[in-house]
């Protein structure tokens, strides 16, 4: 390689590091974020890997050889990278079928049962909904039933020196990893997750791990693995350092309709895709394609108890502009051979596509916490309408109980009969 392109892939990847590279989180607080590691370029093979850690961290050569003495590409690993072949057709629907059914959203009910605290104190202290950090889970690993059986170190060396296509990205998650288990005294070779080296109930990329995992069970480690509370606040601390909006009033995502009808060419609406995943779009720029909101405002994603009238009033003269008044970005999601289905998506739509840069992915997360959150609330609501029942077949079984020993008594009394009250004089 010669000096000019070395200096040249120096300069773009620290462009990358510094946050002007494509698909970058957000802004993070630098005071409390360690600075991410970098690498120059590819490395070609464990040894000139293992020259930049001794150069970079003063790691000796030698304990980098006798981790990798042993390495040979994992054929399987970059088998499931490969992309799909070009004969096949993505499906939205197909997607959400994998993800939204019952036994994911019945795990997801125990997920969440099993532990609400956690719940509850990621959800007040990060401003992220619960049913978003439990969506996240569940599409993850099921609750942690599927966290991976692959030897992380491996998987990444084989993705930094034998898949060109992600090398650069994955050599910089392989020097995270080895920093990680160093800062954890932690034996690589003993980590277990995914074929691209995703780690713990949240599948976080070591970088993720050391950016933004958090302690949350107070015991003074991070484990994602065995502690569903640190996966739980690391979710939530993932989401909120990429800039997830707390106070944000406007709906994660609307459905559209698509309106051949109106004179809106495709051009138009691939103008409208093209406008990026951040929300930049006003309502009138997509109408404008062709593409209608929904009447009702009603957001189904956070359905709230019943109000007052005076709230329900302010609260429907609030939606009926909200559409018109927030930036949207817009999706095509296709569906093989079927109408594609078309979202317009908020900010924190986009944050959780930092988590992974999918658009399906996204919908899943969302749509299967709400499927959890909504069948938790029917069960809990379950008992009271049980109880609501018995209170009622109660109260009926005494009134008739009441009225049937009133006719016996009204029927043994003659009727010139006085009665005596409680005091005991006769009642006239």
């Amino acid at each position: 390689m010669t000096k000019a392109v070395f200096k040249l892939a120096l300069i773009a990847n620290l462009l990358v590091a510094l946050g002007f590279g494509p698909g970058l989180a957000a802004t993070l607080d630098v005071d409390d974020v360690p600075a991410p590691a970098w690498s120059p370029v590819p490395f070609a093979r464990p040894a000139d890997f293992a020259a930049y850690m001794a150069q970079r961290h003063a790691w000796p050569r030698e304990k980098i050889d006798a981790l990798l003495v042993d390495y040979k590409a994992n054929a399987q690993v970059i088998r499931l990278m490969e992309p799909p072949a070009q004969s096949f057709k993505r499906s939205w629907q197909s997607y959400r079928k994998r993800f939204i059914e019952p036994k994911r959203v019945a795990a997801g009910v125990n997920f969440w049962q099993e532990n609400q605290d956690a719940l509850d104190r990621a959800s007040k202290r990060f401003g992220v909904p619960a049913y978003v950090i439990v969506g996240i889970i569940g599409v993850e690993t099921i609750y942690g039933r599927n966290t991976g059986s692959f030897q992380v170190l491996d998987a990444l060396a084989t993705l930094s020196f034998d898949y060109p296509r992600r090398a650069a990205y994955f050599s910089k998650e392989l020097e995270h990893f080895l920093l990680w288990t160093e800062e954890q005294g932690i034996d690589p070779k003993t980590i277990r997750g995914s074929f691209a080296g995703a780690i713990g109930l949240p599948q976080f990329m070591p970088g993720s791990i050391r950016r933004h995992a958090v302690d949350f069970d107070g015991d003074g480690s991070i484990d994602l693995g065995a502690s569903k509370a640190d996966a739980i606040g690391s979710v939530a601390s993932f989401l909120k350092r990429h800039g997830w909006q707390s106070q944000s009033k406007q709906k994660t995502r609307v459905h559209l309709q698509l309106k051949p009808q109106q004179e809106a060419s495709e051009e138009a609406r691939k103008k409208i895709l093209e406008a990026g995943w951040q929300p930049r779009l006003q309502k009138r720029d997509i109408e404008k394609a062709g593409l209608g909101f929904p009447k009702e405002s009603k957001d189904r994603s956070d359905p709230q108890k019943k109000e007052k009238p005076k709230q329900q009033t302010r609260e429907k003269s609030d939606q009926k502009d909200a559409a018109g008044a927030h930036a949207w970005a817009v999706f095509e999601l296709p569906n093989a051979d079927a109408q594609s289905t078309w979202i317009a998506t908020d900010h924190n739509f986009w944050v959780i596509t930092r988590y992974n840069q999918s658009p399906f992915y996204a919908m899943a997360v969302l749509e299967l916490g709400e499927a959890v959150r909504d069948e938790r609330r029917r069960q809990l609501a379950k008992p009271s309408e049980a109880a609501t029942s018995a209170e009622v077949k109660t109260k009926n079984i005494a009134t008739k109980t009441q009225s049937a020993e009133s006719k016996a008594v009204g029927q043994a009394i003659p009727k010139d009969t006085k009665i005596k009250s409680a005091d005991g004089k006769h009642d006239d």
